[in-house]
């Protein structure tokens, strides 16, 4: 699945960071939100189906 993302959505992700978390632990937070926003996206396409 090939996401697309606002220019908004995409510089928010890019700056998640944190000072109680090292830069390895974030960028496995990103990742698994990365991978939670793809279920979701998936699962709502899958049960409101879009008109072609």
């Amino acid at each position: 699945m090939k996401l697309e993302w606002t220019e908004q959505s995409l510089v928010g992700f890019r700056n998640i960071r944190s000072r109680h978390f090292t830069w390895i632990e974030t960028k496995e937070y990103k990742k698994r939100l990365l991978k939670n926003i793809k279920e979701k996206v998936s699962l709502l396409g899958t049960s409101v189906p879009v008109g072609k």
